[in-house]
């Protein structure tokens, strides 16, 4: 048994954006807001010449709040970083083993924690010129991963990483 189906027109088509808020608007029971009301009520209390010294004083001073606000969330990102990045060079050198009778030089390992932290592969920036030296530097790294994730106030979703390994020969 075939039915004939035909959409229902229910919901009628408006074009007009004006139509279409006021419809929306009486589905919608919001109460309207002025967000100016505390303000005009200052205004309207200290008389229109005081108020809008007032009103200049008190934008001077919400500016300097919100430059203090600014200030003190790039000093606690500063201090999350720092402790971080702390933490991971701490975790990569407790893996790092030093060979005995090593020459003085240097290698430089860069790698990517992501936000989980798990980590790309290490990659040598600056080579000691032994591959032993170079390859015990990138264990290091690959040991000591995963990492913890990057902390939530970085606001950041990775993190590059540069880590120099110095090799000092030790004193007979």
């Amino acid at each position: 048994m075939a039915r004939n189906w035909k959409p229902r027109d229910t919901v009628p088509n408006i074009s007009n954006d004006a139509e279409k808020k006021r419809r929306l608007k009486s589905y919608i029971h919001l109460p309207e807001v002025d967000k100016f009301s505390s303000v005009k009520k200052k205004l309207d209390s200290l008389g229109s010449k005081y108020g809008i010294k007032k009103l200049d004083k008190l934008a001077a001073v919400k500016s300097e709040q919100d430059k203090d606000i600014q200030d003190n969330l790039k000093l606690v990102k500063s201090k999350a970083l720092s402790e971080y990045v702390g933490k991971i060079y701490k975790r990569v050198y407790s893996f790092w083993k030093t060979p005995l009778g090593a020459v003085k030089k240097s290698a430089t390992v860069s790698f990517t924690i992501f936000s989980k932290g798990n980590i790309s592969d290490p990659i040598i920036r600056k080579s000691t010129g032994d591959r032993n030296l170079d390859s015990i530097a990138v264990t290091a790294v690959l040991d000591s991963a995963p990492f913890s994730p990057i902390p939530d106030a970085l606001n950041r979703p990775n993190l590059k990483i540069n880590i120099v390994f110095k090799y000092v020969p030790e004193k007979t």
